[in-house]
């Protein structure tokens, strides 16, 4: 199962929100921001710690938007479970 997340500023939430069914997803594609954008935004190494512990390790993250005064904004990251991310570089050598 595949589960992607671009919701204004409340993917933690939604992650914890899903907290079950998180052990059936295989890969999860999200939006994070390094500069919050939106009010009581989680810190992106909060989310990437929640995964983490979670079991899931972060294999792309896309360039982060940038605006005119340097500020890094949103990007894209997708997460893969161990398991999975040993059993599809192991299928590849």
């Amino acid at each position: 199962m595949y589960l992607k997340l671009d919701i204004q500023g409340n993917e933690l939430e939604a992650l914890i929100g899903a907290e079950k069914s998180i052990e059936r997803i295989s890969a999860i594609e999200l939006e994070m921001s390094y500069t919050p954008q939106y009010l009581g935004e989680a810190e992106s190494f909060k989310i990437v710690e929640f995964l983490v512990i979670r079991g899931f390790r972060q294999i792309y993250s896309s360039i982060p938007r940038v605006d005119k005064f340097g500020r890094q904004w949103d990007f894209n990251s997708i997460f893969v479970k161990d398991d999975v991310w040993r059993k599809l570089t192991n299928a590849i050598e």
